[in-house]
């Protein structure tokens, strides 16, 4: 893919294993759903920036999406566990202080597998 996309990015139903590739700056939604993504450890160190939301449903994502608290500008996450997206979406633009808050309340929730980089 580009490294920047003006608009939104998808790569939606391509049965993606992970994100290395992906452009590092999307200036609208980022569509990663339909795919087979069973963790986003390092998504922030591949993609930086959004402006907008951060879809990743019908992923079986069971670990790692702190990182995603680390993407500037990202205005909402979209996952499977509804839980899970309901912390990070309470923490979104606090950078790593929001990250830390998110990781302590999925620990608390029992999520520990979610609650890492």
């Amino acid at each position: 893919a580009p490294s920047h996309v003006g608009d939104d990015f998808s790569c939606s139903h391509n049965e993606l294993a992970s994100l290395e590739g992906a452009p590092s700056h999307v200036g609208g939604d980022f569509n990663c759903s339909y795919n087979e993504l069973t963790s986003l450890k390092d998504v922030h160190k591949h993609v930086t920036e959004i402006k907008g939301i951060f879809y990743a449903i019908e992923n079986p994502i069971e670990s790692h999406v702190l990182g995603l608290l680390l993407i500037k500008g990202v205005t909402g996450v979209r996952l499977d566990n509804e839980r899970v997206a309901e912390i990070l979406n309470r923490h979104l633009g606090k950078g790593r202080v929001g990250m830390l808050m998110a990781q302590e309340e999925l620990i608390e929730a029992g999520l520990e597998e979610f609650a890492q980089l």
